[in-house]
């Protein structure tokens, strides 16, 4: 154990402290104040306060859940705008598709079949797929 505080009174009295295995210098000058550099020497020979969980009762913590309707509007927004940016980069690719098929055929396409058979009917199909994973996803964050 310590030795005890009065043992330590004197000036530069070494002892040592169980827990930390080091030894340490009583910080008391000869007019009986601490002085910074002192101060921090003392750290090393405070023992540590033992830690205890702390648990928060779940109607403590009670966060305002947003509503079904706001869920459903934020899912149909991400899903709108997921099909949007999906549509563009689709009907690009169709371009090119059916560009580099007119080169190789030396006849020209109608590139109005890349917006009409493939880019509005893939959008739509990735609009409905988006829309319920983010449905899925928002009312798991809901939930929690």
């Amino acid at each position: 154990m310590i030795r005890e505080k009065r043992d330590c009174a004197r000036r530069d009295i070494r002892w040592e402290s169980p827990q930390i295995k080091q030894p340490c210098f009583c910080p008391i000058s000869s007019a009986g104040e601490l002085t910074q550099q002192r101060v921090r020497s003392k750290m090393c020979c405070m023992t540590s306060i033992p830690m205890k969980e702390i648990r928060i009762p779940s109607a403590l913590m009670r966060e305002k859940r947003s509503s079904v309707l706001f869920t459903f509007v934020q899912a149909t927004f991400i899903a709108l705008l997921v099909a949007v940016i999906s549509f563009f980069v689709l009907n690009l690719l169709a371009i090119v598709a059916l560009g580099v098929t007119a080169a190789i055929r030396h006849r020209m396409l109608d590139f109005s079949v890349a917006y009409r058979e493939f880019a509005a009917p893939s959008a739509i199909g990735v609009f409905v797929l988006a829309w319920t994973a983010s449905l899925v996803f928002f009312f798991r964050e809901r939930s929690r």
